[in-house]
């Protein structure tokens, strides 16, 4: 029995549709440094990124990667306290240069270690934590494109200023936490 001429047709068009599916949920993406003001404090000694993961995937700053739509839920901060003292508290924020703001710059939040779910944690010289991104600052930033000013797909992450308050009561602040 012969099949139907249709059959190849519709088969082709079915196979092309899924894979464009499939393609649309990968993008490439990027965490990168925020660009720093020429005079700035850009290092903060005492705190340092030993490494970005999404979904268990290692990523290099700076370097473009393929992930889901969903990889800011996904993606994971290890920080190493450096310095010589407990850290009691620290935190950093992140910029998303695609959603622009009316009076310039750029939408971001901040993120703290040390207050809410892991209040009391310390965390010792050369230790390392991981941190990510609150899934109720996701949420409100997943709306926010639809009435700022971008893009609909959040695709670059940039790091902004950073700081650490020590047990001591002594504290740092600075743009990033580059190495030196």
């Amino acid at each position: 029995m012969k099949a139907p001429a249709y059959r190849s047709p519709v088969a082709l068009i079915i196979l092309f549709v899924s894979a464009s599916v499939c393609a649309a949920q990968q993008m490439d993406r990027l965490v990168d440094w925020q660009p720093l003001v020429p005079g700035s404090n850009t290092n903060v000694a005492g705190l340092e990124i030993v490494g970005i993961t999404v979904n268990e995937t290692h990523v290099v700053m700076g370097k473009p990667f393929t992930a889901d739509e969903d990889w800011l839920d996904k993606l994971t901060f290890k920080i190493k306290n450096t310095s010589d003292k407990t850290i009691r508290i620290f935190w950093f924020k992140v910029a998303f240069p695609e959603m622009d703001l009316d009076r310039g710059g750029y939408a971001g939040v901040g993120i703290q270690y040390g207050r809410s779910a892991d209040q009391g944690k310390r965390i010792s010289p050369g230790d390392e934590v991981d941190v990510t991104l609150a899934i109720g600052l996701l949420n409100a930033l997943r709306h926010s494109p639809q009435r700022l000013r971008g893009t609909t797909h959040l695709t670059i992450l940039n790091l902004c200023s950073w700081g650490a308050l020590f047990e001591d009561g002594s504290q740092i602040d600075g743009t990033s936490p580059r190495k030196p």
